[in-house]
């Protein structure tokens, strides 16, 4: 089970109930998440490429860094949640896709369309995260063939969770049930 209630502790109420399932919880949301390379630390593969993906258009919002220095994932992904909607998230760990110039502005833009193209819905629709070494550029080699194999579905939020994993020591995830003047939801 999930640690939300250890994480949440007197907050939650007794409305709340933690769930299994991160981030593809609630109803129509899927993840899935592989190994491609990107991120290479210590012996064993790691996830480090993963896809969150919504049957429906979503409402996104986003918090950003105010620092001058900012990837081309950011970029991307602050001018799309401006618009309001979105339908997938693609987030790589290992290479941060920062101080890359327009190479990088170029790749952030290739993962969209790549991951696009595999879940059939619009570039414009995909948001990017991309965690890690600054000022190396991503492999879009292993970023195409890794997001072809990656297989969404409802169990796949925990892997989604780890794929986005730098010097963390932990999945950060959480799902959680809850009732509010009378209607059920699940947030994850």
């Amino acid at each position: 089970t999930l640690a939300a209630a250890d994480q949440y502790g007197d907050k939650m109420s007794s409305d709340q109930e933690p769930i299994e399932g991160g981030v593809a919880a609630p109803t129509g949301f899927f993840a899935g998440a592989t190994y491609t390379g990107i991120r290479n630390y210590g012996p064993q593969p790691r996830f480090d490429l993963g896809v969150l993906f919504s049957e429906q258009l979503a409402t996104v919002a986003g918090m950003f860094t105010r620092n001058a220095v900012v990837g081309a994932p950011l970029l991307l992904t602050r001018e799309r949640v401006s618009g309001g909607v979105a339908r997938a998230i693609v987030v790589n760990s290992g290479i941060a896709n920062v101080a890359t110039g327009t190479a990088g502005a170029d790749d952030a833009q290739r993962m969209a369309e790549l991951t696009a193209a595999h879940l059939g819905i619009d570039p414009t629709e995909v948001l990017i995260g991309s965690t890690g070494v600054i000022g190396r550029r991503l492999d879009m080699d292993r970023i195409e063939s890794g997001i072809a194999e990656i297989k969404v579905d409802r169990k796949g939020g925990p892997q989604f969770a780890r794929a986005m994993m730098t010097t963390d020591t932990r999945a950060k995830e959480s799902a959680v049930r809850l009732e509010v003047d009378g209607y059920s939801y699940i947030v994850g």
